[in-house]
């Protein structure tokens, strides 16, 4: 969760759009620029509210970490307001929200946060927070579990949990906090979501 400070505020979309921007230049699938985010040192670190030397990265350097296959001569910051009007939701999300990244681009993935730009973004900034509210009435064990085309038993097969037990949980009628942790590990891997994310649901 990031602070109310308008420095990290500001810092954050100005860093992401950087970031989005260099991945939509490359071609790189949003899933890709996801995957590379949720993995990045810079983004965990800061989102954790880890007050490091990280905070003060130029933007290039974050860029660098994140898409470190791109010589940095062919990087070049082009943005568009699609783009910038993203990396401000996040970020705004992320300050309103007690959810890590990865949550949030679970429910709201980059594509989706583009095709919202034409009705959303001449809309107070706070409708996209009602909007990732009604989309968190879905469990995140159900969200991946379709995105990932699980079956209860499936599941059931690659965490050693029962059926039953699955269903309790996918449906919120067990607390994911009260599972093993071990189980929890287990569960996190095969959803292929971090333990992290997946016990903060």
């Amino acid at each position: 969760m990031m602070t109310n400070n308008y420095f990290e505020y500001s810092k954050f979309v100005d860093v992401l759009s950087f970031v989005l921007s260099t991945g939509y230049h490359f071609n790189f699938s949003t899933k890709a620029i996801e995957k590379r985010i949720i993995e990045s040192n810079y983004f965990n670190k800061i989102l954790n509210d880890e007050k490091t030397s990280d905070l003060y990265k130029s933007d290039i350097d974050v860029v660098k970490e994140i898409y470190f296959d791109i010589p940095e001569e062919k990087i070049n910051f082009v943005t568009y307001n699609e783009i910038e009007w993203a990396s401000m939701v996040y970020a705004y999300l992320l300050d309103k929200t007690n959810y890590n990244f990865e949550t949030i681009l679970i429910y709201l993935p980059i594509q989706k946060v583009y095709e919202m730009f034409p009705v959303y973004h001449e809309m107070d900034i706070n409708k996209c927070l009602t909007y990732f509210n009604e989309l968190k009435q879905v469990s995140i064990i159900s969200k991946r579990m379709k995105a990932l085309k699980l079956t209860n038993k499936v599941l059931s097969e690659q965490t050693n949990l029962s059926t039953s037990s699955i269903n309790f949980l996918r449906n919120r009628k067990t607390d994911i906090r009260k599972v093993a942790f071990q189980n929890a590990i287990s569960l996190a891997k095969a959803l292929k979501i971090s333990t992290d994310t997946l016990l903060n649901n």
